[in-house]
């Protein structure tokens, strides 16, 4: 039987290519694909649903690429903002840019 990761969060460590929403402190633990990537194989881990970490906000640049590099390993869930002008619309987008799940934060 395959384990599957069903929550992890990816991020960048190159806030310039990939922004941090705005106030975010940087991370101080890895969160890299790659490292990522070596935990998994160590436990043995086939393939993970990755949840748009809070760190990057809606910008969803760093998923699309890691869900792009290692579509074989990932699947990807989004964060819509309820409040942008075309919350449907947005959804609409990052569906059909693969995102196979969608979660709202209230907090946000």
């Amino acid at each position: 039987m395959k384990k599957i990761d069903s929550h992890l969060h990816v991020w960048s460590h190159d806030p310039e290519s990939y922004p941090y929403r705005a106030g975010q402190q940087p991370p101080t633990a890895r969160g890299d694909a790659e490292f990522l990537l070596d935990l998994m194989d160590e436990a043995d881990v086939a393939g993970s649903l990755i949840v748009q970490p809070i760190v990057h906000g809606f910008d969803h640049s760093y998923v699309d690429d890691t869900l792009e590099q290692w579509p074989d390993r990932f699947v990807g869930m989004c964060l819509v903002d309820p409040q942008a002008s075309d919350p449907v619309g947005m959804l609409e987008e990052l569906v059909g840019r693969g995102y196979r799940g969608v979660r709202f934060n209230p907090g946000l």
